[in-house]
């Protein structure tokens, strides 16, 4: 009730009304009632405080650590924090700068729009007059070079009154929250002309309070400019589903199936490595809902899990199409050499008999064929058009039907091209019971990934014109009005781009894969596209490139522990034990993770790595916020086969971990 008293009543009556836009267009911003995966919390966000040691006394080194984006050396410290004492330090001050961090996935940007949504009910952050929300992914946002032009309102008269009233109050009593600091290029991070760069660094708005929610990889230019001011900082960390909240979160999921629960929890238990997973709150829904629809092989990695997504999301799609407007691509290819087989095929009858011993045709079709009174095309139509019929309804029947025609040599160049044409099918796609026409504009849609990576975009206008959504993007809501009438899209995640990146150029030659590759290893803002490229690929080439790419990818002696961190979730990727022997095996025995901070995936990456690298270790884990739940997933690794490739195990400084951890 207190929070609620200190608003301030004096301000022009424009800034109530813009005060009123805001509550109004907060209140819209809600997920769709058919989004995939489904919401199960309406709230759940789990975050910590991130507080400066007392002992680090060095400016200089303090900055300098800062400027290598190596926040894990400044801090040491965390305890949780509500979403209530955001923006409070712990001396009951207001912080004028507010930084939340937070992995792909964790819920960065659901902590930035409920902020504002509670602020409009008046729940929480009543001090500020207003909190105003920006999605820096949005075209019209990036595009603003003033604070007029960046603070929209239908009404330009009050959009101007507004920001004069701003000039004049230098910003005091207003929150400004910059969603996707990650999602600015480069040059609208840092440059000297970028309205946000201006806003962090206290030269426009001195007195405005700002909260920044970005990707670690982004740490680098963020700190670059808080270093260049004396600003009052809480550091915000997003740590995603403890093992409590994924059980309820599993609880939840599963409360009208209880049989189908324990399953699940058995399919987990079985597989920690997927469990990991799910401490990051969106996997936690795609692994859920994948098991629901209880379609091919169950995920082993994130790769796999976003495959699972991309093609659950595909045939959700198809499901929608209208009948007759898509086959498979075995259905394509009988179309494509229909006349090839109808004129080739010698053996009609014996032809038919083989199919129905193997359940492609019915025996009515089978004995129309082995009457005498037919004609051999005759015969031969009645037989591929009751293919055709089969393998539309059951993919799957096409690579029977492609068996049986092997076996027949007046067949074996027609079955020669088909094969052909199918390899290189299963090369483009990793996915099931497309057609070619799907596959087309599946590249199209990937190719428009790419583009948007390279670029740093992540909003894209006149898709409807040309490309097929595919379930894969979505509609961008019209928070800010336009002078555009056409609709914009991006991708329902920015990690699907960056999937849908890496297969795009997965399906590129292996010359221009090596480049691209070489190229985005020393880029953080690439290093979720350049793990899944690990996983797409396996990195599998010629025993020749294999020593060139293992130099390529990763060193495990450079210093820098998130990039070592990262490098280990590449290799783990790959699910190549070969690779990771050449990679890791003639390497130094010894592994440095002092201070960096670990969660369970990242132990069960390490222990996979150990383990297929087949050299002994001694690591160093000190100081890492270790937790027993990190300990007990590294532990889980070929069932604790891991140990016996560490010869020592330093694990001081980690206080949350039992001693019998220790």
């Amino acid at each position: 009730m207190q929070e609620k008293m200190d608003i301030c009543t004096s301000v022009p009556q424009e800034v109530e009304k813009y005060r009123k836009y805001l509550e109004d267009l907060y209140e819209r911003v809600q997920g769709t009632k058919d989004q995939w995966p489904p919401v199960q919390f309406k709230e759940y966000i789990k975050l910590a405080t991130v507080v400066k040691v007392e002992d680090f006394t060095e400016e200089d080194e303090c900055t300098k650590a800062m400027m290598n984006g190596k926040l894990q050396f400044i801090m040491r410290r965390k305890k949780r924090i509500s979403i209530r004492k955001i923006g409070r330090l712990e001396d009951g001050t207001l912080a004028s700068c507010i930084i939340v961090e937070g992995i792909p996935g964790v819920g960065k940007s659901t902590l930035a729009w409920q902020l504002g949504q509670r602020w409009g009910k008046k729940e929480i952050l009543q001090h500020f007059q207003l909190v105003i929300v920006l999605r820096l992914r949005d075209e019209r946002v990036q595009k603003a070079h003033t604070i007029s032009e960046l603070f929209y309102h239908p009404d330009p008269d009050i959009q101007q009154s507004v920001s004069k009233w701003m000039a004049r109050t230098l910003g005091k009593d207003v929150l400004l929250i910059l969603d996707g600091y990650d999602e600015l290029s480069s040059e609208l991070q840092t440059g000297d002309l970028s309205i946000f760069a201006r806003i962090i660094k206290g030269e426009e708005l001195l007195r405005l309070t700002i909260l920044v929610t970005s990707r670690p990889s982004a740490n680098r230019n963020l700190y670059q400019l808080l270093c260049s001011i004396q600003a009052k900082c809480q550091y915000i960390e997003i740590v995603g589903f403890g093992k409590k909240e994924i059980q309820e979160y599993i609880e939840l999921s599963f409360k009208h199936n209880l049989q189908l629960k324990d399953g699940f929890n058995l399919y987990i238990e079985q597989r920690p490595h997927i469990h990991s997973l799910m401490y990051v709150p969106i996997n936690c829904a795609i692994v859920v809902e994948l098991f629901k629809e209880r379609k091919g092989k169950p995920p082993q990695t994130l790769t796999e899990v976003y495959t699972a997504l991309t093609n659950t999301l595909l045939q959700r799609h198809a499901k929608k199409t209208p009948v007759g407007l898509t086959h498979t691509v075995g259905h394509d290819l009988l179309k494509k050499h229909y006349s090839d087989l109808v004129g080739t095929i010698q053996d009609p009858a014996g032809l038919a008999g083989s199919l129905y011993s193997r359940g492609i045709i019915a025996r009515s079709v089978r004995d129309e064929i082995q009457q005498r009174d037919l004609i051999t095309k005759r015969k031969n139509e009645v037989l591929i058009n009751a293919v055709e019929a089969q393998v539309t309804t059951d993919p799957s029947l096409f690579q029977v039907f492609m068996e049986v025609l092997k076996e027949e040599p007046s067949l074996s160049t027609i079955v020669e091209r088909m094969t052909s044409l199918t390899v290189k099918s299963s090369k483009m796609t990793c996915f099931e019971g497309l057609s070619s026409t799907t596959l087309d504009q599946l590249q199209s849609v990937a190719k428009l990934a790419y583009q948007g990576t390279l670029e740093d975009q992540l909003i894209f206008h006149d898709v409807q014109d040309n490309i097929e959504s595919l379930g894969l993007l979505q509609k961008v809501p019209q928070l800010y009005s336009t002078s555009s009438p056409k609709a914009s899209y991006n991708f329902i995640h920015k990690t699907l781009q960056e999937y849908l990146t890496a297969w795009y150029v997965s399906s590129r030659p292996t010359s221009e894969q090596r480049v691209f590759v070489k190229d985005s290893l020393t880029k953080p803002n690439m290093a979720i596209t350049v793990r899944f490229m690990a996983g797409l690929t396996k990195f599998q080439t010629s025993s020749e490139n294999m020593d060139d790419l293992a130099d390529i990818v990763i060193s495990l002696e450079t210093t820098d522990e998130q990039r070592l961190i990262e490098n280990l979730h590449l290799t783990f990727e790959t699910q190549n034990p070969t690779f990771i022997q050449r990679l890791m095996g003639n390497k130094e025995q010894t592994l440095h993770l002092s201070y960096a901070h670990l969660n369970p995936f990242d132990l069960y990456a390490l222990g996979y790595c150990i383990v297929n690298s087949s050299t002994l270790w001694s690591v160093n884990l000190s100081f890492c916020h270790l937790t027993d739940e990190c300990m007990r997933m590294l532990s889980l690794v070929e069932d604790g086969k891991v140990f016996h490739y560490i010869t020592s195990l330093n694990l001081s400084g980690n206080k949350a971990l039992e001693p019998a951890c220790m």
